[in-house]
Formats: C-alpha cells, sequence, structure tokens
C-alpha cells in the first residue's frame, strides 16, 4: 500500500510540474492546458493552485530599479513613513533632478488622490516642481492648506502661491495664510497664534495631516 502511495504521489507530482512548465514556462492559459491536456478547466486551475502550495512556483522579479525599491524600503522601516519614492538621479543638471523628482511626486500624488481630501503644503522648490510636473485628467474636489508660513520676498517658493497654484490645476480651492514662517521670538509667535485667520488656517492643515 506504501508503494501504490509514493506512485500515487509520484505522478501527481508529474502531472502538476506538467502543467505549470505549460502555464509559466510555455504561457500557454489554463484554458489552453485543458485543451491541450484533456483535464477539466478546474482541475488545470487546481492543480496550478497546488504546486504553489507545494513550493514548487518560485517568483522572482529582477529589475535594475532594485537598489532604489530597497532604498525606500528602508526609508519606511527607519522612519513613521507608510510609503516613499526614490528615482535615481539621471543628470548632472540640479534643475533636471529636481524635475524628474517633481514627476515622480506628481505621479504618487495623483495615484493617491481623491475627492475630498485635505492637501498640507509647505513651500520650497520641491513643491514647486510637484506643482508644476501635475497633469489630471479631471477637476478634484480638494482643499489645499498651507502647514507652514510664508518666507517675505520668495513669491514663486512661497506657500501661500504654491498652494494657490496647486488648487488652481486641481480645481479645488485653497487657503492662505498670513504669517511668516518663523518668528522672531516666542512672543512675537505667540501674538501671531492668536490671529484667528491663522489659527483656523493652522487647524485645517492639523486636521488633514491627521487623516
Amino acid at each position: 500500500m506504501a508503494g501504490n502511495d509514493q506512485a500515487d504521489d509520484f505522478d501527481r507530482a508529474r502531472k502538476i510540474h506538467r502543467v505549470l512548465v505549460m502555464h509559466y514556462v510555455e504561457g500557454l492559459s489554463q484554458a489552453e492546458i485543458a485543451k491541450r491536456t484533456g483535464l477539466s478547466h478546474p482541475t488545470v486551475n487546481r492543480l496550478v493552485k497546488e504546486g504553489h502550495e507545494r513550493g514548487y512556483v518560485q517568483i522572482k522579479v529582477t529589475s535594475p530599479l532594485q537598489p532604489l525599491f530597497e532604498i525606500e524600503q528602508r526609508l519606511i522601516a527607519r522612519s513613521s513613513l507608510s510609503e516613499a519614492i526614490v528615482t535615481p538621479s539621471a543628470s548632472d543638471q540640479e534643475d533636471v533632478n529636481l524635475a524628474n523628482a517633481g514627476r515622480a511626486a506628481a505621479d504618487f500624488l495623483l495615484s493617491r488622490l481623491k475627492d475630498g481630501d485635505t492637501i498640507c503644503v509647505s513651500g520650497g522648490q520641491g513643491v514647486g516642481a510637484v506643482i508644476a510636473a501635475l497633469a489630471p485628467s479631471r477637476a478634484y474636489d480638494v482643499t489645499v492648506v498651507p502647514a507652514t508660513g510664508g518666507v517675505q520676498g520668495k513669491y514663486f517658493t512661497d506657500v501661500n502661491h504654491l498652494a494657490a497654484q496647486l488648487a488652481r490645476k486641481l480645481q479645488g480651492r485653497a487657503f492662505q495664510i498670513h504669517a511668516p514662517v518663523f518668528a522672531a521670538s516666542r512672543a512675537e509667535r505667540d501674538v501671531l497664534l492668536q490671529v484667528q485667520t491663522v489659527r483656523e488656517v493652522l487647524a485645517r492643515a492639523r486636521d488633514g495631516m491627521a487623516r
């Protein structure tokens, strides 16, 4: 009886192997395998599934970008980030690399964005590069809120300017904050935080980041 069991298991393993080779190596669909072998489609499906359960199938993905993916995973593991995007430096020119990073971030933003979202932004060239690269295919019912104060004299990287630009591109709405990013003293900061419009904008930003 033991010999029969071993023979049956060998035949089963050979049948599974044959189906797996046809499916994963030769590229045949399960329906095509069923037609060629005379097995039913459900039987082919069960054999493929059993092959996975027995560990006969090992899928390995290789990519020239694998080092970047590994950096992303390390960033996630060592921080509070839930996701990270790393893009290669493709040029010696800083503006080209900034534009590439902006495109990667813009694509990621659009892949996650949904109506009703609140987007919190700071100022800076990086945020500007993301907004410049954005190419939404539809309007989004979103709110853009400054998460920091502004920088005097840096109009095109100022948080209010960027918030308005981003809202315009997404066809959403933007709030403005009328306070500097840095206060000269704790007392000056406390005074700014007493301004109702400043408090309201920062409260919206905190609420948006908490979601």
